[in-house]
């Protein structure tokens, strides 16, 4: 709790990004039905990996490798999850795959291949959770731990540079 208390005292583009997503996930839990649930918790995850770069063909080492211009919607989740949660290539084939059967049910529900009351999600719903679970762990870390590293690059740079020195605060013997 005191990482998020931390986390929505930052105020940017990302933090907002993580708020929505965190709203509909909120709505997934609280919501009894499970087919409603289930959808309201692939709207968190559209919101939290779903949003197409400003630049084309951006790479950065927790990002995939996937030109989001030319691939859909299921594929540019599933490798942005998958590269953002997983170390290796095993992890993020299971996250791929988790990710588009979830997205699949997630199309028969909502384009009504499938009534509400037909379809089981509980399987998809649950790894789908725990993936966005995971997700959001990460990124508020991250986004906390990267604030926290700003902040402190901020005071440093504010302190007179002839008292950066470590022998200022060391005694000419080495003691304190």
């Amino acid at each position: 709790m005191k990482r998020i208390a931390e986390f929505l005292k930052v105020k940017d583009e990302k933090k907002i990004t993580i708020t929505n997503s965190l709203d509909w996930y909120g709505l997934s839990i609280l919501e009894p039905k499970e087919a409603l649930s289930f959808i309201y918790l692939n709207i968190a995850t559209e919101a939290l990996f779903g949003k197409k770069s400003k630049q084309k063909n951006k790479k950065n080492k927790n990002e995939s490798q996937v030109d989001d211009f030319n691939v859909s919607t299921t594929q540019l989740i599933a490798e942005r999850l998958a590269y953002f949660l997983a170390s290796n290539e095993e992890d993020r084939n299971w996250i791929r795959d988790a990710f588009k059967m979830a997205y699949r049910v997630r199309c028969s529900l909502v384009h009504g291949v499938k009534k509400l009351h037909d379809i089981s999600t509980h399987k998809e719903h649950s790894t789908l959770e725990y993936i966005v679970k995971r997700a959001f762990r990460k990124e508020i870390q991250n986004h906390v731990e990267s604030y926290k590293e700003a902040s402190i690059k901020q005071i440093f740079a504010s302190i007179p540079a002839t008292t950066r020195s470590p022998e200022v605060f060391f005694a000419h013997d080495g003691t304190f």
